[in-house]
C-alpha cells in the first residue's frame, strides 16, 4: 500500500498556492480516513528538511495540531515563528489512538519558495 502524501499548502481555491520563506502559513484542515475512531486521540507531526534535521515539530500536546472528529487542523504558524527555509520539507503524521495503537496514514511536504525581497 502506497502512503498518501499531503502538499502543504493544500492546492485548492481555499489557500494560496505557495508559501514563502518567511510568510505567514496560515491553518489548515485535512479530514482523516473514517477507518478509525479519533476520539482521546493524540497526534503528532514532525518535519525535517533535506539534511535530516528536525524543523518543524507539531502536536496536540503543544498545540500546533488539533482534532475536531475525524478532522485535523493545523494551527497558524505567524510570520515570525516561520523558520523554514527554501525547499521541500517531509515527515508524517501518527496518530496515537486512546486504545494505544499508533498510526501513521499520511506523508506531509511543505514546499516553499525562496524570498528575494527582504
Amino acid at each position: 500500500m502506497i502512503v498518501p502524501t499531503y502538499t502543504i499548502p493544500p492546492q485548492s481555491e481555499e489557500y494560496k498556492p505557495f508559501i514563502k520563506e518567511g510568510d505567514t502559513i496560515y491553518e489548515f484542515t485535512i479530514t482523516a480516513s473514517a477507518d478509525f475512531d479519533l476520539t482521546g486521540a493524540s497526534v503528532k507531526c514532525q518535519i525535517y528538511d533535506k539534511d535530516g534535521r528536525l524543523v518543524l515539530d507539531l502536536s496536540t500536546d503543544n498545540g500546533g495540531l488539533s482534532l475536531d472528529g475525524q478532522s485535523l487542523k493545523f494551527t497558524e504558524i505567524s510570520a515570525s515563528d516561520n523558520k523554514l527555509q527554501s525547499g521541500t520539507h517531509k515527515g508524517d503524521v501518527q496518530y496515537t489512538l486512546s486504545n494505544g495503537e499508533v498510526i501513521t496514514p499520511f506523508n506531509i511536504e511543505y514546499v516553499i519558495q525562496k524570498e528575494y525581497t527582504i
